[in-house]
């Protein structure tokens, strides 16, 4: 990406890149962030941002990290549902040190962020499926 110009080498921004879609209407953008499309949509697979293979991994990697959610869930949820149990579990324990404390933090980070996360995979269930859109039209 870099140019040589009277012996002195100065930053040039991509080339704009045009390319075709399958429904036939047009991507304009750099080469950097197209082929950071067709790695996120397809694992860069065919030629197209949307190749039958990486597209099925995708989705399956989609699938099998919303069991993880899930079962983390399931997990996580403490035995008896008393207050004292869920804050060892959705607080921070200060003064915890090794293990527990990394058990702590554990269980406080994936508890705090599994609902982001959920979201995040639910959308890429989506975009990589058609039942799902089609459980939700009925």
């Amino acid at each position: 990406m870099r140019a040589i110009l009277d012996g002195r080498r100065t930053w040039q921004p991509p080339r704009p890149v045009v390319r075709g879609r399958a429904d036939h209407t047009a991507i304009v953008g750099c080469e950097l962030f197209v082929d950071g499309e067709r790695w996120h949509r397809s694992l860069a697979t065919g030629e197209g941002l949307r190749d039958a293979t990486g597209a099925r991994i995708t989705g399956a990697s989609n699938l099998a990290f919303l069991f993880l959610l899930a079962t983390g869930l399931v997990l996580w949820f403490p035995r008896r549902w008393t207050w004292h149990a869920f804050r060892a579990v959705l607080l921070f324990q200060r003064r915890a040190t090794g293990r527990q404390r990394d058990w702590n933090w554990h269980h406080v980070l994936g508890a705090w962020s599994a609902p982001a996360l959920a979201a995040i995979v639910l959308s890429g269930v989506f975009l990589s499926y058609q039942w799902p859109q089609r459980l939700v039209q009925r």
